[in-house]
């Protein structure tokens, strides 16, 4: 495999486990130049079973669910994923002449706020790591992963994900052909650990810890099944040694990173997050940073070390929906030049789809950020 070194940034993939009240955390942590920049986690409960629940639905999930009305003036159906909860269809992403009570295959798109549904299409797509099995289109899709595969052997890769992919589909279609009860999964693609090593590997990528050795086997088999070339930047940490991978890499404080409110900056300046029903505010002040300093020079430093900060906190708490930004007012115009092509550059390294709508007349900066669903 080739290494992506055009953005000159280093990248390692962390996965460990970690014991909780309520079961065991599995996480796996993208780091970007040290630091945290994106992170996939799922607890499994050691009261729970194996069977899955209803409420527990994920991104990509496919499921055999019934039709429980039909909406015309919404030009939508809505299917019953169990407890009282629905997602919306609309009528152009499902099966022709759809009726209430009809079972249908349909993967959630996107899981809204609570409340307002998922939303769904009967024409699934399963994800590879190189290749996209589309059932309902003309053609499958090419990952941009497989540019970093060696160029002899791009189409055979590619080729044989595919066939996988395909046949994965048949079983699909062959278990919900047997019924039973619904709603019913069918097939699982946003596992934390499948898709870090499916989304991450690539770009720049140095090396994939994974302490203990349960763990490193399981990735491992992962990788031979899907991905060999990438078993090289395999490390194991053992689970007995002195120190874990939350302590090398200073990890003891994702959570706050994660949940805080209000973040410090280097300088002393400060982000405030607050998460609305309608957006994310984000506020930017100097805080104590500009004591005993030319004010507009703190000014700029100050937002350019927020905007490095927010767009990776962005990415670390996987935001959806829209952002509205108060940097701190900057009377230069070659320092809010400054500050966009900084927000810009940092805004790059960032695989979701974003939407800049940039500064406003009253100075707010305004995006809009999407999870890529493949």
């Amino acid at each position: 495999m080739k290494n992506d070194s055009k953005s000159g940034i280093r990248r390692d993939i962390l996965i460990y486990e970690e014991t909780q009240p309520d079961g065991i955390r599995l996480r796996c942590v993208l780091l970007e130049t040290g630091k945290p920049a994106e992170m996939l986690e799922k607890t499994t409960s050691v009261a729970a079973d194996s069977s899955e629940m209803n409420n527990s639905w994920r991104e990509q999930d496919i499921i055999l669910a019934q039709v429980s009305r039909i909406v015309p003036s919404l030009a939508a159906a809505f299917v019953d994923l169990g407890e009282d909860h629905e997602g919306m269809l609309p009528l152009k992403l499902a099966p022709e002449g759809i009726k209430p009570g009809q079972p249908v295959i349909v993967q959630i798109r996107r899981s809204t706020a609570e409340g307002k549904g998922s939303q769904l299409t009967a024409r699934p797509q399963l994800p590879g790591f190189f290749a996209v099995c589309r059932p309902f289109e003309a053609r499958p899709l090419k990952r941009s992963k497989l540019n970093f595969a060696d160029e002899n052997n791009r189409e055979e890769i590619f080729q044989n994900e595919l066939n996988n992919l395909e046949q994965e589909w048949l079983n699909i279609k062959q278990s919900a052909e047997l019924g039973g009860s619904l709603p019913k999964l069918l097939a699982r693609f946003q596992d934390p650990l499948m898709q870090a090593l499916r989304d991450w590997t690539g770009h720049g990528l140095r090396q994939i810890q994974v302490e203990g050795l349960e763990l490193f086997e399981q990735v491992d088999r992962i990788l031979s099944e899907h991905a060999p070339d990438w078993r090289s930047l395999l490390r194991l940490q053992p689970e007995d040694s002195d120190y874990s991978l939350v302590d090398i890499f200073r990890l003891g404080d994702l959570d706050k990173q994660l949940n805080n409110r209000t973040m410090l900056l280097k300088n002393g300046g400060k982000i405030v997050w607050d998460q609305t029903e309608a957006l994310l505010a984000i506020d930017v002040n100097s805080g104590k940073a500009v004591r005993g300093r030319d004010p507009q020079k703190i000014w700029l430093e100050t937002n350019m070390q927020a905007a490095e900060e927010i767009a990776r906190l962005l990415r670390l708490r996987r935001f959806q929906g829209l952002a509205v930004i108060d940097f701190i007012r900057l009377k230069s115009e070659q320092d809010r030049s400054l500050l966009s092509q900084h927000l810009e550059q940092q805004f790059s390294y960032d695989s979701a789809r974003l939407q800049t709508g940039g500064f406003t007349k009253l100075g707010l900066y305004e995006l809009t950020r999407s999870l890529k669903k493949l």
